[in-house]
């Protein structure tokens, strides 16, 4: 138990080091659009080029289809994805 914990505070100590400094590659600002794109049919690395990938831009895509493309959308989803994890 006393190792648990110890790796736990290592891992949050890492994060927070990282933490709200442009560090996150799963940024909004990045992944919506391209979720956009793949609901509009483009293919990743086909159409265009990423580094990450595709199942996020995917599956976003596929909330997309049913609500419509939207940050609010693509926020609810995150915090619920957070929540659920």
């Amino acid at each position: 138990m006393i190792r648990l914990v110890a790796v736990l505070l290592v891992a949050l100590a890492h994060l927070l080091r990282v933490y709200n400094r442009g560090l996150n590659l799963l940024d909004e600002g990045f992944v919506l659009p391209v979720a956009e794109r793949v609901l509009q049919g483009q293919v990743p690395y086909r159409d265009f080029f990423t580094q990450l990938t595709p199942g996020a831009f995917m599956a976003l895509a596929a909330v997309f289809a049913v609500t419509g493309p939207s940050v609010i959308v693509g926020r609810w989803i995150t915090v619920l994805l957070g929540l659920v994890i």
